[in-house]
């Protein structure tokens, strides 16, 4: 479910690169088709919340930027959306269902999470 989700978001919408105000809302990603960070993970969050999966926004001010974790099967798990956007790059799943160090791997840092993700998920 989580990776239709990832993979519709990743193919349907644009990221913002004006960084328009509605483009911060799940709602701008739907009603425009465009996003910067704060929309794709809110939309993200949103369609997890409605199937059942649970789902946070995690932050890292010193990127300025914000992704997801989902839990599965009681072990969560990082989501970046917008990392795996076209417009930033080729359409992949590099960003999706990965650990606390793979994420650390990837680049990212100063985060702030109220979960730990101790591994990738295995397929």
């Amino acid at each position: 479910q989580g990776l239709a989700v990832h993979d519709w978001l990743v193919r349907h919408v644009a990221y913002d690169q004006e960084d328009m105000r509605t483009s911060h809302t799940a709602y701008g990603l739907f009603a425009n088709a465009t996003a910067v960070c704060e929309g794709y993970s809110q939309a993200f969050m949103l369609a997890m919340e409605r199937l059942g999966v649970p789902c946070v926004i995690v932050r890292s001010e010193d990127m300025a930027h914000q992704w997801n974790m989902v839990c599965i099967d009681g072990t969560w798990y990082h989501v970046d959306v917008t990392w795996d956007d076209p417009t930033q790059g080729e359409v992949s799943q590099k960003h999706f269902l990965r650990s606390d160090d793979s994420m650390r791997e990837l680049g990212y840092y100063g985060w702030s999470a109220e979960h730990e993700a101790p591994s990738d998920y295995a397929l």
